[in-house]
């Protein structure tokens, strides 16, 4: 993994700057996070508008790039009324978004995080949420409480999959609280949430957890073999043209409501997977990381076409296949996502 903190750009900055260069830090690693995913904060003693002696928790705004977030995409709150949500016993999104409101020390600040009371119950200063790659190869296994145990011992937490909120924010806390001497927590089906007493402190701790993941996952299934023979037929140009066909049925079934644009993407990556007999049951095992559902559904439309040149049979099944996915997708959204506490599908990759 490549590192991009720099004591010498660390040592000038503190407070809100200090975030904002180890947050960038983080982003600037797609490994450890995508665009619009993972969240940091910091907290601190300012002023409030009455020059009153205030803990603050500066929390990243929600949407925002890690990789290029500037001073003002984070939001200063009230860190003590934040707090004593601790005693609460549950709490909706709605009541928790509006409590984070009224707690909010700026106006114009934008939106913070959903997952700002998750930061605000650890009593580290810096805290840091990533879904990194090595991390989520871990988690997202039928097995994944074993294989953290194995990876980091009893100084790690694992906390069950939750959709982020207030329940998932008060068994982290509640976990810290048990076990005062855990260095990292690991979301089951989710991500990483690390800590320390300076903001390198945090970001090496992520570093570490993350290698400590990668030298595992190595170690146990080896390295990569060699990339499998392309097996697609016909040359470049019959495959394009065979495409444009396919991508006029395809526009003409997904765009009914609105119109569309396609992209043919023909990378010898796409077409290595896609090469692989098991290529249909790897494309429908499910996200990597919730980063990924930013940019995507859940599942892409995997299209078995018929061995045949003639449009009508193509547009047949293309229209078919979509037909298909998007009754899927409607059962898949009122199941999964339709409900408050909606439970992780448990899925095994194919072996």
């Amino acid at each position: 993994m490549r590192r991009y903190w720099s004591d010498r750009e660390a040592a000038r900055l503190e407070g809100l700057d200090a975030l904002v260069y180890a947050t960038r830090a983080i982003g600037q690693d797609p490994e450890l996070v995508l665009w619009g995913g993972g969240n940091s904060s910091a907290k601190v003693t300012m002023k409030d508008h009455l020059g009153r002696a205030t803990r603050v928790l500066w929390m990243k705004g929600s949407g925002s790039d890690m990789r290029n977030i500037a001073a003002k995409q984070f939001t200063p709150l009230r860190l003590d009324e934040l707090g004593a949500l601790m005693d609460r016993e549950a709490m909706s999104d709605e009541e928790m978004v509006a409590y984070q409101t009224k707690c909010t020390m700026e106006p114009g600040a934008p939106k913070p995080s959903i997952e700002t009371l998750l930061h605000a119950f650890i009593p580290a200063p810096h805290v840091y949420h990533t879904h990194a790659d090595w991390i989520c190869a871990l988690t997202d296994t039928s097995d994944s409480q074993k294989m953290i145990r194995q990876v980091y011992g009893e100084d790690v937490g694992l906390i069950p999959y939750l959709r982020p909120g207030f329940t998932l924010a008060k068994l982290v806390g509640e976990a810290i609280r048990k076990q005062p001497g855990l260095r990292a927590i690991v979301l089951d089906k989710h991500g990483l949430v690390t800590w320390g007493d300076t903001p390198k402190a945090a970001y090496q701790e992520t570093i570490r957890m993350v290698q400590e993941a990668r030298r595992f996952i190595l170690h146990k299934g080896g390295r990569p073999g060699r990339v499998r023979t392309l097996r697609v037929p016909g040359t470049p140009r019959e495959r394009r043209e065979r495409a444009a066909a396919v991508m006029v049925a395809l526009r003409g079934a997904i765009g009914r409501d609105e119109r569309m644009l396609l992209l043919h993407e023909e990378a010898a990556e796409v077409l290595r997977f896609l090469s692989d007999p098991r290529a249909k049951a790897l494309s429908q095992v499910g996200p990597f990381t919730p980063d990924h559902i930013l940019h995507t559904k859940a599942l892409p439309l995997f299209l078995e076409l018929p061995k045949t040149d003639a449009l009508e049979a193509i547009d047949q099944a293309v229209r078919k296949g979509v037909e298909q996915y998007r009754q899927a997708y409607a059962r898949y959204f009122e199941r999964d996502l339709a409900k408050p506490e909606a439970a992780a599908p448990q899925r095994e990759p194919p072996r």
